[in-house]
């Protein structure tokens, strides 16, 4: 079995989105899809996969950086030490912010195309979409842990939203099939 290897859930995160549109792909590039413009919506799970590919390398470097930071505080010098540490829990939180958005980018293309799609197909549409899904749920929780902030916060109340969204799209998919 290969070995993946990744620096924490964030990383992991964005890899479950490359997997997830790679499902994608090979569903929409298959013969007799049923999807009409399945070429189109195929590049567009493409530039999903590899928004996600960068993403998830960003999360993990800035995963790595936020732990050696808070593993060794007294490295840092003391009048910088809270705005560092700070800026490094709010930058291992911006990538997963930005996965859980793009997780929704991913179940709102699984879910525009599951009615169309020849019924074989149809599972893995939502597949892709329920590994969003969890995904954003991941990635919400991140954001909360890494900020540690409120929850009127504008960063938090939008990773819950991705999440919710596509919690609920997921559901709705599960339900009508």
């Amino acid at each position: 079995m290969r070995k993946i290897g990744v620096s924490g859930a964030g990383e992991a995160s964005g890899r479950v989105i490359e997997l997830g549109s790679e499902v994608m792909l090979t569903v929409l590039r298959s013969d007799h899809c049923g999807v009409d413009d399945a070429d189109g919506l195929a590049a567009q799970a493409d530039a999903i996969r590899d928004r996600a590919s960068g993403l998830a390398a960003e999360c993990g470097s800035a995963y790595t950086l936020a732990r050696a930071s808070l593993a060794a505080p007294n490295e840092i010098p003391a009048d910088r030490r809270d705005a560092h540490l700070g800026r490094a829990l709010a930058d291992a939180a911006e990538a997963p912010l930005r996965i859980g958005s793009l997780a929704l980018d991913l179940v709102v293309l699984a879910s525009g195309i599951v009615d169309e799609l020849a019924p074989r197909f149809r599972p893995d549409a939502i597949g892709a979409a329920t590994l969003a899904a969890a995904a954003a749920a991941s990635c919400e929780r991140l954001v909360e842990v890494n900020l540690g902030v409120s929850s009127d916060d504008a960063r938090l109340k939008a990773a819950r939203r991705s999440s919710d969204l596509c919690a609920r799209s997921v559901a709705a998919l599960q339900a009508a099939t």
